[in-house]
């Protein structure tokens, strides 16, 4: 790996996971705006799929003003190939910002063997990590899964609703 790449990732550790966007403070998006803009100069010269897990530790919750989608566009440079075993990896042990931004990368997969990985993540503690799980799914379309994402329409939580709504609205039938 290439050594730039690697201090920048030390420097990443201590502010993984980001914290909450209700908590977060300008010091803390500028400062982890200024590692994750360096990061990317470097992907663009030689991508390295090392930089995917420490990036998906690092995400916070739930999305700190559509900075994190900086992320995605990394990991967009890699095959899904090279991203499934860090993505399961992140819904399985991650923080729940690492599961939401996951399980909405495991769904653009398109690959019905991931809906094993995102079918517990419907009784995620994390009410953005219920939302991105169902519209993952939704995503792939996996017919057997359609039943477990409508159970989702009695979730708690509005927001979850909304998504499960959208989600069944683009499935077909």
């Amino acid at each position: 790996m290439n050594p730039h790449i690697t201090q920048l990732l030390e420097q990443l550790k201590p502010m993984s996971p980001m914290p909450d966007d209700d908590e977060i403070t300008q010091e803390q998006i500028d400062a982890y705006g200024a590692i994750f803009d360096q990061i990317w100069e470097e992907v663009e010269k030689v991508p390295d799929i090392a930089v995917v897990p420490a990036l998906l530790a690092s995400l916070g919750y739930p999305d700190n003003y559509e900075m994190y989608q900086s992320v995605l566009l990394v990991m967009a440079k890699f095959s899904n190939q090279q991203l499934l075993p860090y993505l399961i990896d992140a819904v399985r042990h991650g923080p729940k910002g690492g599961r939401m931004y996951a399980a909405l990368q495991l769904g653009y997969t398109h690959d019905p063997s991931v809906t094993q990985y995102l079918l517990p993540l419907l009784s995620d503690p994390a009410e953005h990590v219920r939302a991105h799980a169902a519209l993952a799914l939704s995503i792939i379309a996996e017919p057997s899964t359609r039943i477990a994402v409508v159970a989702l329409l009695k979730d708690p939580s509005l927001e979850v609703r909304d998504a499960v709504e959208c989600a069944l609205e683009d499935w077909p039938e």
